[in-house]
């Protein structure tokens, strides 16, 4: 063989080679629940609306988050700012995910023991996408009494979340 058919040859090769390693690098296996596990930070901020009147509420939140990675939340506090008044509240609740990182989680909403309810224990429901097998954004869903009455707010947040480091 000449040596221009054994360069091209050796190209070739390393090209398939180089094609193959990226189809692996560029290929995402897909998310489960087992890829929520451990504690998460998170915030949101936005507007609680009363749906009868329009009037917006600001609101925003810090807090933690420990999920089983088989769709439980086991435990959740956060401290909740409404209007300016803060209050510290814990949840817990469930979550879905897709193969593609859509998911949504549903948090029962209690306020912490001694702290005063700012509104009826709630039923929250949030939907985020994950960026990465360790964070996420999300908005809100729908926000409910925890035994699923009408009580009259809307919710209008954004959300960010991240795994804690071990």
């Amino acid at each position: 063989m000449d040596d221009r058919f054994m360069a091209i040859h050796s190209i070739f090769k390393v090209f398939a080679l180089g094609l193959a390693l990226a189809g692996g690098a560029f290929s995402q296996a897909g998310f489960t629940s087992r890829d929520l596990r451990g504690t998460y930070a998170f915030n949101f901020q936005g507007t609680l609306i009363r749906a009868a009147t329009g009037a917006p509420i600001p609101v925003s939140a810090v807090g933690v988050m420990t999920l089983d990675g088989d769709g439980k939340i086991t435990k959740a506090t956060r401290l909740l700012n409404v209007a300016g008044q803060v209050i510290r509240e814990t949840s817990t609740g469930t979550y879905t995910i897709n193969s593609e990182g859509v998911g949504s989680a549903t948090f029962i909403v209690l306020p912490a023991e001694g702290e005063p309810p700012v509104v009826p224990p709630t039923r929250e429901v949030f939907h985020f996408v994950l960026v990465s097998r360790r964070a996420g954004m999300g908005i809100s869903g729908s926000i409910v009494a925890a035994n699923g009455q009408d009580i009259g707010l809307l919710s209008v947040v954004k959300s960010d979340f991240v795994r804690q480091e071990d």
